[in-house]
């Protein structure tokens, strides 16, 4: 893997992660930060609350680079085991 570079002056290098999932309509696009000291300077990740930043940085482990992403149905829809969104009934 070629190590990213930031995008501009003063941002964090990245890598751009799209997802493809069933049941998705459109693809989801999210950053994967490059962890280190660098990241303090960053614009984008200034802005954020310190849970939603830790959730954009990759961390080290023994192979390499590990980004989780975790997908959660929108609030008031449920996924079938078809992996279909529908909607709740209202209570």
């Amino acid at each position: 893997m070629v190590p990213s570079r930031a995008p501009e002056h003063g941002a964090a290098p990245f890598i751009a992660v799209s997802v493809h999932a069933r049941g998705l309509l459109d693809r989801l696009i999210t950053r994967a930060y490059l962890p280190g000291c660098h990241l303090a300077k960053d614009s984008l990740l200034r802005r954020l609350p310190a849970e939603r930043r830790q959730a954009l940085i990759a961390t080290r482990d023994d192979i390499g680079l590990r980004f989780d992403i975790t997908l959660r149905p929108a609030i008031g829809m449920t996924v079938d085991t078809s992996g279909e969104p529908r909607q709740e009934a209202a209570t």
